[in-house]
């Protein structure tokens, strides 16, 4: 198993979250992290680099947007990859979260 600090990589570019890798059990812990460290109610996350999410990254996603809401805030997936945006579609949250293809 390779470390988490690995799989998910994790870095704020001019306020953007740009995360790439694989967003599972073991990783999900760092995005939480970075998350927190969002000033603000909204956040904006690229996703253009993950290759892989699986039911706690997609937990991770769907709490970080409840969370925004509640707070009158959005919380916006940018640029999702072809397997982070098929997840969306067959978990049935693509209606739900607020997507941003560019």
């Amino acid at each position: 198993m390779t470390d988490s600090n690995e799989q998910l990589i994790v870095s704020n570019v001019d306020g953007i979250l740009m995360v790439s890798g694989e967003l599972d059990a073991h990783s999900a812990p760092r995005l939480i992290d970075a998350l927190s460290h969002i000033d603000g109610n909204n956040a904006v996350v690229d996703m253009s680099g993950v290759e892989f999410v699986d039911s706690s990254g997609l937990r991770v996603l769907i709490d970080a947007h409840q969370a925004a809401e509640a707070l009158g805030g959005r919380f916006i997936i940018r640029r999702p990859s072809a397997t982070v945006t098929r997840l969306f579609d067959i978990s049935g949250v693509a209606d739900y979260l607020h997507i941003v293809a560019d």
